[in-house]
């Protein structure tokens, strides 16, 4: 049985933008990062089910989040936006 491909989204300024336009899996992390960072926003970016807290001023490379309730009300807030698909 084949597993599901993994989801990557991007959450920044209120919206959440699927990444499956970009062709190659392993880069959507770093486009989503790239789309959040360039849009000069801080923001989250869920990738299969790690989520990373991507912040406008840090280091290239976003932080995983560890604490349970703000990944429980990050995941909730992505959970009632609708997905933005371009």
């Amino acid at each position: 049985m084949k597993s599901s491909p993994k989801v990557t989204l991007a959450y920044y300024n209120g919206n959440v933008y699927d990444m499956d336009y970009v062709p190659d899996p392993k880069q959507r992390y770093q486009f989503a990062y790239y789309r959040i960072t360039d849009n000069g926003f801080s923001g989250y970016v869920l990738d299969g089910s790690r989520l990373y807290k991507v912040s406008k001023y840090g280091n290239r490379n976003g932080k995983l989040v560890s604490d349970p309730e703000e990944k429980d009300r990050v995941l909730a807030e992505i959970a009632a936006l609708p997905v933005i698909r371009k």
